[in-house]
């Protein structure tokens, strides 16, 4: 009966403290910073740059791995673009940083030959820089994203700077 008991001690244990670590992953982090949309017609390099705006909502399911999901908009004077995914997070342990894969879908006219829109592949990589005993974080992030439209593709890269609210 102890060895039941104990074994059923250990297990909550280990609940409680995942369930603690993944409520701390938690978050939602809203940023702003630059970036660049172009269709595959040209290279990205050619393509128009603006302003980005970008809002993510992560969830962690164990300490290492969340799932999330994240609008990245790119302002411009003639067109904008936006793209919704979603998204699984790996934090890295010995690396300062996580990767960031998804899919969803991504629409805009980065070069004023017709809009483009369809299903859409996320990269991302982010870097938190967190406050000592706060519940905030500033997080470094860039993403590149790609659209499949039905004659040619939608292009985007951004990097940026939000602050994650833990």
């Amino acid at each position: 009966m102890t060895r039941t008991r104990s074994l059923a001690v250990v297990v909550a244990t280990a609940i409680i403290a995942v369930s603690h670590i993944a409520r701390a992953q938690a978050g939602i982090s809203v940023g702003v910073g630059g970036g660049v949309v172009g269709s595959t017609e040209s290279s990205l390099s050619d393509g128009k740059s603006g302003a980005i705006g970008m809002v993510a909502v992560t969830k962690s399911l164990l300490p290492l791995l969340g799932l999330g999901a994240q609008v990245d908009f790119l302002r411009r004077s003639s067109s904008n673009t936006v793209f919704g995914t979603g998204f699984v997070k790996l934090s890295l342990p010995v690396l300062p940083f996580s990767v960031k894969l998804g899919a969803g879908f991504g629409s805009g006219d980065p070069d004023g030959n017709g809009s483009i829109s369809g299903a859409a592949g996320l990269i991302g990589l982010t870097h938190d820089i967190t406050l000592p005993a706060a519940p905030i974080a500033f997080t470094v992030f860039g993403n590149a994203l790609l659209a499949h439209g039905s004659s040619r593709y939608l292009q985007m890269a951004d990097i940026g700077l939000a602050l994650t609210l833990k």
